[in-house]
């Protein structure tokens, strides 16, 4: 049994039936298909919360085929790409420090109902930060803002690349 409920105000409930397809009927009967399915293949290892599920059947518009193999997909790279997804520690020296620079800044103020986030590709030091740091602590920052955040879920993100000072280097 489904336990979920949504708490949004009715400009976000007519904005995720229009632009994603969401309806009470077909949001209880995709999420008990997407935990089914999940139970079938426990070697994905995916989350099997209702939001989590929410989040993947919102991002492809409720179609569960489609949710399938990104949940695959999303699962399938958090374990093969471990230069960004492992050790996500965020006190670690070289993670706080890319924190503090603010390679990836969100921003408190909504646009149109959409999180802001601007994405600074020059303000680290490519000859003493690695790529790889600076593409997590982005990933880390970008899972605390989805985090069971349903607004982010419906209306999305605009993404600003801050290109000031970009060189050969940062490339």
């Amino acid at each position: 049994m489904s336990v979920y409920k949504f708490t949004l105000d009715c400009a976000a409930k007519d904005f995720a039936k229009s632009a994603l397809n969401e309806t009470e009927e077909n949001r209880f009967e995709s999420i008990q298909q997407i935990k089914e399915w999940i139970t079938e293949n426990p070697n994905i290892g995916a989350k099997a919360d209702d939001l989590s599920i929410l989040a993947f059947l919102r991002g492809c518009k409720f179609n569960l085929e489609r949710t399938k193999h990104k949940i695959q997909n999303y699962y399938r790279m958090r374990t093969n790409v471990s230069e960004w997804f492992g050790n996500r520690d965020p006190l670690l020296p070289e993670l706080q420090e890319l924190a503090k620079i603010g390679v990836f800044l969100p921003l408190r103020k909504l646009h149109n109902n959409m999180h802001v986030v601007i994405i600074r590709t020059a303000a680290h030091n490519p000859r003493k930060h690695k790529q790889d740091d600076v593409f997590k602590i982005g990933q880390m920052i970008l899972d605390l803002l989805g985090l069971e955040n349903e607004q982010l879920q419906i209306y999305g993100i605009i993404a600003i690349f801050d290109m000031q000072d970009l060189n050969s280097w940062n490339l």
